[in-house]
């Protein structure tokens, strides 16, 4: 198979800048922000993220079905990096919307809401974009060269998170820090549209094999 251009490489890896820097920053700032910003009781904080856990473990294998068995003129994978680019950024912005409920169910549901929210919009370009590298080839060594291209996106996203909020913060607020970042993570899935392709000898995955998948997730975590 010939190589993949440059160009594609790279407009590929630019992907990982969404989960190389969005649950850190989460992960850095959203217990505080719900508990000291917010006033939600940490017991209920904590069950927020417990939620999306539980989440993500239903949702990952669905949107794996879901893309295997997609047909879009762009293509079963890059029709969600289009699809995915405003979802992206309203979830991650809600995160950081401060609302002011004296009733601590009304706080919990919305953030819990707003973390489920977020949790699908990761999965719904993540999934694809995980998968979309062996559409584009079955090299090794390209398949290789573009990991390290899209490592090295994440950890220029993840110093990028882990350093320019509290900055944004302290100057204009948590909601504001949101929609700058919301931007910064959406914008790089129109360069992954851009930049990816599929391969058309690859088929559609057997649907019994895909069950076959999805039974098999489901009871790793039952065990």
């Amino acid at each position: 198979m010939k190589k993949v251009p440059l160009k594609n490489k790279v407009l590929f890896g630019i992907g990982d800048m969404y989960a190389g820097g969005a649950f850190l920053l989460v992960g850095l700032l959203y217990l505080q922000f719900m508990t000291d910003i917010v006033g939600l009781s940490p017991s209920l904080a904590g069950t927020v993220f417990l939620i999306g856990k539980i989440w993500d473990a239903v949702s990952d294998p669905l949107m794996g079905v879901l893309s295997d068995h997609t047909k879009s003129r762009f293509g079963r994978r890059r029709i969600y990096f289009l699809l995915g680019i405003l979802p992206v950024f309203v979830t991650f912005s809600m995160l950081w919307i401060k609302i002011s409920p004296s009733n601590q169910f009304a706080l919990f549901l919305y953030y819990s809401i707003s973390y489920i929210l977020f949790n699908t919009s990761f999965t719904m370009v993540q999934v694809p974009y995980n998968a979309i590298l062996a559409d584009m080839t079955n090299s090794y060594k390209e398949r290789a060269i573009m990991s390290g291209i899209r490592l090295t996106f994440s950890a220029i996203s993840a110093i990028i998170a882990g350093t320019i909020p509290m900055i944004l913060i302290k100057s204009n607020g948590y909601t504001f820090m949101g929609i700058c970042f919301g931007i910064f993570y959406a914008i790089p899935w129109i360069c992954v549209f851009l930049g990816t392709y599929e391969n058309k000898e690859h088929e559609l995955s057997n649907s019994k094999e895909n069950l076959k998948d999805i039974l098999s997730h489901f009871n790793c975590i039952l065990k």
